[in-house]
Parts: C-alpha cells; structure tokens; sequence
C-alpha cells in the first residue's frame, strides 16, 4: 500500500507523530484493502514497542471492529483482554477471556485454503490456551476455587499438552488442597512430578 513504508520508516525514527499520520493516511485512502488489518496491526505494534499502550489498544480495537474475521482479530481480542486485566477490569477482562477459549475457526474449502485454515487453527489453539491460563488465574485471584477447578479441567481435556499444562496442574492442586481434597492435590502434584522426572522432559528443561 501506497505510503505504508513511509509510515514504518517514520516509526523507525521514533517521530511518533508524523507516522500516526502516515499510517492514518494508508487507511484512509485503502480502507478495506486486503493488507489494512496488517496495517492497523504493525501500528498498533509500533505504540505497544515504544510503550504507548493506551494508543496502542485504540488502534487494536479499530482492527477488531473493521476486520473481525481477520486472522489477526484473534490475538488483537487478546490483546485487548489482557489490556483489560492488567488495568484491574478484571470482570470485562473475564469476560472476553471465556469468549476467546470457546472462539471457533470457520472451515473454508479449496486446495489453497487448506494450509492456511491449518495455521488458523494452530493459532486459534494457542489463544485458547492462552485464554483459559488466564481465566484460572482470575479465579485464583479470587480465591474461587471451583472456578478454577473448572477451568482447569477444561485446559487439560482440550489441551492435555499444552503449553501451561503444568502451571495449570500446579493451580488445579491448590483448588484441590483448599476445597479439602488433600489425597487428590497431592496425586496431582505427584504425578506432575513424575512428569517432569521422565527423561525427554528433563533433557528438555
């Protein structure tokens, strides 16, 4: 897109503003272009690096609203959820949270499309994860154990070898531990244990 390079090498730059303008003016004159949801992406990047974080969920949000079905929508929700929960919205913050865990992928069909839906889901799993991490963060936080319990059960069902599998175990422990099943957060911490002892684990570590 014409201007694009203008506003990323104005970013390089760190002239703030004038690159806010070169990128508002690719979008004004490409609005719904096939590149604008990168666009909005890479500026809303561009804050986030230089710690304008305020400015940078703007520009998200714009991407979200004008591109929902964008490949980019996904992890600019959140984002913005995390956004949210580091500013103490934690209810709004939850909220978006259990939308992005149940967030499905549509199927395209096509030869050309079949990679591309691969990565779509292979991204859509990893914000899922992702999000349920932090929805048994929040109900730790908030001592609600049975949430966590739930969320916990619910990773470890969908993603038995996901990426927070074992932060996951150890919280879904203390939920076991201060409801009182004291046999079962032990098993459960045992068998993490025993996980973490297998060779290719260790190798890995």
């Amino acid at each position: 897109l014409a201007g694009w390079q203008s506003a990323r090498l104005l970013g390089r730059l760190q002239k703030l503003t004038e690159a806010d303008a070169a990128f508002e003016a690719v979008l004004k004159r490409f609005p719904k272009a096939g590149e604008a949801d990168k666009v909005l992406n890479e500026w809303a990047a561009l804050h986030y690096d230089r710690e304008r974080y305020a400015r940078g969920d703007e520009i998200l949000r714009r991407l979200v609203q004008d591109f929902p079905a964008s490949p980019l929508a996904g992890s600019a929700r959140l984002s913005l959820a995390e956004s949210d929960l580091i500013a103490g919205r934690t209810d709004q913050a939850r909220s978006q949270f259990i939308a992005l865990a149940s967030a499905t992928v549509e199927a395209t069909a096509g030869k050309v499309a079949a990679a591309d839906q691969k990565k779509a889901l292979e991204q859509s799993q990893l914000l899922q994860q992702r999000a349920l991490y932090q929805l048994i963060q929040i109900e730790l936080g908030a001592a609600r154990w049975e949430g966590v319990r739930k969320f916990c059960e619910e990773s470890q069902q969908r993603f038995p070898e996901g990426t927070y599998a074992d932060e996951n175990a150890v919280a879904w422990a203390e939920a076991d531990f201060r409801l009182g099943d004291y046999k079962l957060a032990q098993e459960r911490l045992l068998k993490l244990k025993a996980r973490k002892d297998e060779p290719a684990l260790r190798q890995a570590a």
